[in-house]
């Protein structure tokens, strides 16, 4: 295998580990089994990232950087995948009555509150995104549910074009992570820098 191959070859695999890293952080929202996998199969992406980058760009510390903000794609596609995700495929209901709060106790973690609610003829089980806290029972909610079943129900302000962009971000996050690695010129050690400073005033 040639040099140039070789090196396509490599930069072909950590291409697939982005792309890993990204679908795992969208899968991640999915509901059962699908959200339990996604931690080792990120953990699993990046590990193997960092062999690949360093193919790429050997004995450099900018691959553990690059490896580092590799960490963002995952979280941009967990959190931007869901909004857009909804954004396609999501139903929006509005006015949805709370009629009753559930109190769900974990030993290792702080309780967790669902609600149930009804939209018409529909019953659903809310379970309220980060930072937003379950709501009393009589109370009102709109919500965003997804039509396929596969994600939960988010409220309508954390479906926006702003969340959206975090996709096409994570994209370019990985495209130049990439570009980086490969394009960025080295620094000359500083010896050989000092080196080459003497000689020049001799």
């Amino acid at each position: 295998m040639t040099e140039t191959s070789d090196r396509r070859l490599w930069i072909v695999l950590a291409g697939l580990c982005l792309s890993v890293l990204g679908i795992a952080g969208f899968v991640a929202n999915g509901a059962g089994r699908w959200a339990l996998i996604c931690a080792p199969v990120v953990l699993l992406g990046l590990l193997a990232l960092i062999p690949c980058l360093e193919r790429l760009r050997p004995k450099s510390s900018l691959d553990a950087w690059v490896g580092f903000l590799a960490v963002f794609i995952p979280l941009f596609t967990f959190i931007g995948g869901h909004s857009l995700w909804l954004t396609v495929v999501g139903e929006h209901l509005r006015g949805c009555e709370v009629t009753s709060v559930d109190t769900h106790t974990h030993t290792r973690s702080p309780d967790s509150h669902t609600n149930d609610i009804t939209c018409g003829d529909r019953r659903l089980v809310y379970t309220p995104s980060w930072g937003v806290d379950a709501k009393e029972k009589g109370e009102r909610v709109d919500l965003v549910v997804d039509r396929t079943g596969f994600t939960g129900d988010l409220e309508p302000e954390k479906v926006s074009i702003g969340r959206n962009l975090l996709v096409p971000l994570a994209v370019v996050w990985g495209v130049g992570s990439v570009v980086l690695v490969l394009r960025l010129p080295r620094r000359e050690p500083r010896e050989k820098r000092r080196t080459g400073l003497r000689g020049d005033f001799v």
